[in-house]
């Protein structure tokens, strides 16, 4: 795959938030046909390879240690303790070192199981393609899925209380203030969501 990646400049990534998550394939029109069956196989069938696992682990490892350590990152941590408390978005997608431990092979999988699920899956297509051929594959790949009941989580507005302030004191910031302001935002569903990215 970096091999192939490496070659035609295509990409596969994935993005994660509170309420969603996503996988991507970027790839010019002259490569698409190849880059597709990568992406559909990846996303269906992925290898939980232990040794990649384990260099996911330690980087997580990494990135806890650092954010305990950076004051920008404390600040942001307290900006959405803040911000999210009382909410289901309380908790954190990234990992700390309570859950780092439930980051399993047996947990990956059986989290991947309940994702395929064609009622919890929509595909958004950009691009100069063959629509035909791009039916046809998702058709024969994610449309062969089975349908089980879902109901997405409930999006939670959030309402940002106003003159609150704290302080949090950092050696390592030494002599800088890192100063943020928190304030309401539209929700994913509102009208102004697009307009405030």
């Amino acid at each position: 795959i970096q091999q192939f990646n490496y070659e035609t400049q295509s990409s596969f990534s994935g993005y994660s938030r509170k309420d969603s998550a996503s996988y991507t394939v970027n790839a010019i029109d002259y490569h698409f046909k190849k880059a597709l069956p990568i992406f559909l196989d990846t996303f269906l069938n992925p290898s939980f390879d232990d040794k990649q696992i384990q260099l996911i682990l330690q980087d997580y490892q990494q990135e806890i240690q650092h954010a305990k350590n950076d004051p920008m990152a404390i600040l942001q941590k307290a900006a959405c303790d803040y911000a999210y408390k009382n909410t289901p978005y309380e908790k954190s997608i990234i990992p700390t070192e309570q859950t780092l431990p439930l980051i399993t092979k047996e947990n990956l999988q059986n989290e991947h199981k309940k994702i395929l699920n064609s009622n919890r899956i929509t595909v958004i297509a950009v691009g100069n393609f063959n629509i035909a051929h791009l039916k046809k594959a998702l058709n024969e790949s994610l449309g062969k899925l089975p349908r089980s009941p879902y109901t997405p989580s409930p999006t939670y507005p959030i309402s940002i209380q106003e003159g609150n302030t704290e302080f949090i004191f950092s050696k390592n910031a030494q002599n800088t203030a890192y100063i943020g302001e928190i304030f309401n935002y539209p929700t994913m569903t509102d009208t102004d969501y697009f307009a405030a990215n």
